[in-house]
């Protein structure tokens, strides 16, 4: 139980610092007085902040269905919004539906294939479902990746990973 809480941590950890950059949106979402997403004009685009933004603040206070939907429009809005994909996909893992951060993190890779990052999410997602195999896979295209941007703290993350996987 304690390696998923600090799996799951090292995911946050990796994804904040992963550098994925947003940028601003047309349209942004706000929720109303009966909880629900709306979308609307922004008054100003840095006033409103994005639809990221937006799920970030959602989350924070624990409104994940919420974020989950500010998270999809993002997406739906720009399709290569990799900073979107991520952070649903981590927000997928946190609350337990792996088979859909897998799928979000997925498709996030067919968007981004070089980024380390996203392979390693999807790793940790994978041993977490009991998917040694396909974590395997995962963790060494990230080490790859890791050691190409000559990326050593990462790379070394991705290590021990490996390391724990290969003695399962």
């Amino acid at each position: 139980m304690i390696r998923r809480i600090v799996a799951i941590g090292m995911a946050g950890m990796v994804l904040c610092g992963c550098g994925l950059q947003q940028e601003p949106q047309s349209k942004t979402s706000q929720t109303d007085t009966a909880g629900a997403v709306t979308s609307v004009e922004p008054v100003a685009a840095q006033a409103q902040g994005n639809l990221v933004d937006q799920a970030i603040a959602l989350l924070k206070e624990t409104r994940v269905l919420e974020a989950i939907q500010v998270l999809d429009m993002a997406i739906m809005q720009d399709p290569s919004n990799l900073q979107a994909y991520a952070l649903l996909g981590q927000t997928y893992m946190r609350i337990g539906n792996y088979d859909k951060a897998v799928d979000t993190l997925r498709a996030a890779v067919n968007v981004a294939p070089d980024q380390g990052d996203l392979y390693y999410m999807l790793a940790l997602t994978n041993r977490l479902r009991g998917r040694s195999d396909l974590a395997l896979d995962d963790v060494q295209k990230a080490l790859t990746l890791f050691q190409k941007e000559e990326n050593e703290e990462k790379f070394k993350m991705a290590l021990a990973l490996l390391q724990e996987l290969s003695q399962q």
